[in-house]
């Protein structure tokens, strides 16, 4: 069924790499979606156990995240305002506005400028 990548095994080394294809699900179709990752194998509905139905009885969920695009190196800066230079992964550590928003980087008595996105 669409949005089941299937069964993948992991090495000793907890690591698993695998390429996938398929003619209804596009790369585009799972940015930003959530993928989980479960300890078995989904028997797809079809098997005895009162779980099959519900979630394939594929046990315990061990890992999950979302899917993103990655920019080529140099493709992005990761930069959010060119007022105060912060960026996508400082943002959640920072306020929305005011003196606490800026960089280190930043002079402390600049004067603000209105920001613009890039």
């Amino acid at each position: 069924h669409t949005g089941d990548l299937g069964n993948i095994k992991a090495g000793d080394n907890g690591r698993a790499v695998f390429r996938f294809k398929d003619q209804l699900l596009k790369v585009w179709d799972i940015i930003g979606r959530s993928v989980v990752v479960t300890e078995n194998q989904d028997d797809l509905g079809k098997g005895q156990h009162p779980l099959s139905v519900i979630n394939g009885n594929s046990g315990s969920r061990l890992a999950c995240g979302i899917i993103s695009r990655s920019a080529g190196l140099f493709e992005n800066t990761k930069k959010i305002c060119a007022c105060d230079g912060v960026t996508i992964w400082d943002e959640r550590n920072k306020p929305l506005a005011g003196p606490g928003r800026r960089t280190v980087s930043d002079k402390q008595h600049s004067t603000p400028q209105a920001c613009s996105a890039f």
